[in-house]
């Protein structure tokens, strides 16, 4: 899996906590556009609404690495439907949920080639999906914590192997 996902969860987490340590020093306040530096994390810029201090309702989070976030806020965090580009390039688009995606989703690589399309559960590929190899097969099928795991198939031009995964190695 690209490295820009599983760096996405700390990003997600780190906004989170340099919102909530930049609110609790009285820097931010106002209704539409908010900076907000915390020394010991990451530069962000948000903009969009803040609703009892949190950032709340659509907007967007651009970060200092070139990565940023547009879509639904609830609560300070990502929250709904939104899209995380990442610096490189790749994309995840599809549903949040505490900061992290859960619910459906599509992550596409830097030129847009699509790598995965389907679950998410706190910030892992799980549950149905379709994953699409550079090398041109595709499994679809159970997803546990990113791999492959449960009942699925590889398909390899016309030839299609179905089985049963266990953490990503064929068992049956």
């Amino acid at each position: 899996m690209n490295q820009s996902l599983s760096t996405f969860i700390s990003l997600a987490a780190i906004a989170a906590i340099t919102l909530f340590a930049a609110y609790a020093l009285g820097i931010v306040g106002g209704e539409n556009i908010t900076s907000v530096y915390h020394e010991d994390y990451h530069d962000f810029i948000y903009s969009g609404d803040l609703i009892s201090g949190y950032f709340s309702g659509d907007g967007m989070m651009h970060f200092a690495n070139n990565d940023y976030y547009r879509g639904h806020f609830a609560g300070g965090r990502f929250d709904g439907v939104g899209m995380f580009v990442f610096a490189d390039g790749s994309v995840y688009t599809g549903d949040f949920a505490h900061g992290l995606p859960e619910g459906e989703g599509t992550y596409a690589d830097e030129s847009g080639r699509i790598i995965y399309q389907g679950s998410f559960s706190a910030g892992q590929i799980c549950g149905q999906g379709q994953y699409f190899a550079t090398e041109g097969w595709t499994y679809t099928g159970e997803f546990k914590q990113s791999l492959f795991d449960g009942e699925g198939s590889i398909m390899v031009g016309e030839e299609i192997i179905d089985g049963v995964w266990e953490k990503g190695v064929k068992s049956r």
